[in-house]
C-alpha cells in the first residue's frame, strides 16, 4: 500500500517534501505516518546485528538532473534537488539532527549534531534585530546546549533577509579551535594564484578587517624552482596593503626583511639591525662558529673560523 503525503519530520528532519512511503507486511517494521505532528517513521531492526546483513530502513532518492537554478529556457527550475527544506518563518532553522536514542535514562534521545540553515537569530527582537544568514554545524556544549562550531554564510551578516555573498568574501568560519591531525593543512591553488591565510580583527570579516596574511604569493612557477614564494603581509587599519615584513624566495632560499627581492641569504631592507644582549668573548679561542658576531661595552667580536675570534675596539666620538 502506498500513500502520498506532505511530511514535516519534527526534531529529526524538518522537511517540506512530497514523498511516497510504502509500508511493509511485517508488523515490527511497518512504516508509520502519524497525524500530529506529521511525521514519517521508517524503522530499522537489530536482526542484522552490527554487520551480518542489512536490516536498516532508509529513504533512498534518485536523480538524473542537474541542481541548477534555471532550466535551459531560463525559467526557475531547481530540478535536481531531491530533498527540499522550505523555511516558512525567518527564525525557522529546518535542522537535520543526529540523536542518540539507545540510552536507558531520561537523556534519551539526545541530540549530538545539528546541520542548520537560517536567517534571523533565535534572540532577535524588533528592538534588537539579529540576522545570521548562514548554514551552520552545531554540537552540544557541556550543558547540553547546541553551539555553532562551523558556519558558512549565504548572505551578509546582520542584514535582514540577505541573500548572496561576493566571491571574494565567501568563507567557512569555525567558532572554536581548529585541529588538523598528522596530514597537515593544504591551501590549494593553481600556479600564479594567491594562496594565503588571513588574520583579521573582529568576526564576519571583510577585506577592510585584514591585518596580516601568511602564505604563497601569486608569482608564476617557470621552472628551476622559481615562483610560489612565501611571504608575510601586513595591512593598515583600513585593510589596505602596507608592507611585506618577511619574504622567502623558493628558488634561492634567500630571506628578505621588508623586501620582496632578497639578493643574499638574509637581506634586510633598512638602516639598523639590533642585537639587544651583550656578550664578551674572553679568549680568541673561545668556542664559536664562523660568522658569529657579538658586542660588549668595549669591543665588537667576530668569529672568523671555528673557535677563532677577532675583535676591534669601540671608540666614542
Amino acid at each position: 500500500m502506498k500513500k502520498r503525503v506532505i511530511v514535516s519530520a519534527i526534531g529529526l528532519l524538518a522537511v517540506g517534501v512530497l514523498t511516497a512511503c510504502e509500508t511493509t507486511t511485517t508488523a515490527e517494521t511497518t512504516s508509520k505516518i502519524s497525524e500530529e505532528p506529521s511525521t514519517v517513521l521508517i524503522p530499522s531492526t537489530d536482526e542484522g546485528g552490527l554487520n551480518s546483513f542489512d536490516s536498516t530502513g532508509r529513504l533512498q532518492l534518485e536523480s538524473y538532473q542537474k541542481a541548477q537554478r534555471t532550466s535551459e529556457s531560463g525559467e526557475p527550475a531547481h530540478f535536481g534537488e531531491v530533498i527540499r527544506i522550505d523555511l516558512k518563518d525567518s527564525q525557522a532553522k529546518g535542522a537535520i539532527a543526529f540523536r542518540e536514542d539507545y540510552l536507558e535514562d531520561d537523556l534519551s534521545p539526545r541530540t549530538t549534531f545539528w546541520m542548520v540553515s537560517h536567517g534571523e537569530a533565535n534572540d532577535s527582537t524588533e528592538e534588537n534585530p539579529s540576522w545570521h544568514n548562514h548554514t551552520s554545524f552545531e554540537i552540544p556544549d557541556e550543558t547540553g546546549q547546541l553551539q555553532t562550531v562551523l558556519e558558512m554564510p549565504y548572505g551578509t551578516f546582520n542584514e535582514p533577509n540577505a541573500y548572496g555573498v561576493p566571491l571574494d568574501e565567501m568563507y567557512v568560519r569555525t567558532t572554536e579551535k581548529f585541529v588538523a591531525s598528522n596530514k597537515g593543512i593544504y591551501v590549494e591553488g593553481e600556479t600564479g594564484s594567491d594562496r594565503t591565510v588571513k588574520f583579521s580583527s573582529g568576526t564576519h570579516s571583510t577585506n577592510a578587517d585584514r591585518r596580516f596574511a601568511v602564505g604563497i604569493d601569486g608569482s608564476e612557477e617557470t621552472g628551476n624552482d622559481a615562483g610560489s614564494n612565501f611571504r608575510v603581509i601586513n595591512y593598515t587599519d583600513a585593510g589596505e596593503y602596507k608592507s611585506t615584513p618577511l619574504f622567502a624566495e623558493r628558488s634561492t632560499s634567500n630571506v628578505g626583511i621588508n623586501t620582496s627581492s632578497p639578493t643574499s641569504p638574509l637581506h634586510v631592507e633598512g638602516d639598523t639591525i639590533r642585537l639587544a644582549e651583550k656578550r664578551t668573548i674572553a679568549s680568541s679561542t673561545e668556542a664559536g662558529q664562523q660568522g658569529e658576531f657579538c658586542w660588549d661595552d668595549n669591543y665588537w667580536y667576530v668569529c672568523i673560523a671555528e673557535n677563532t675570534w677577532k675583535k676591534f675596539p669601540l671608540e666614542s666620538w
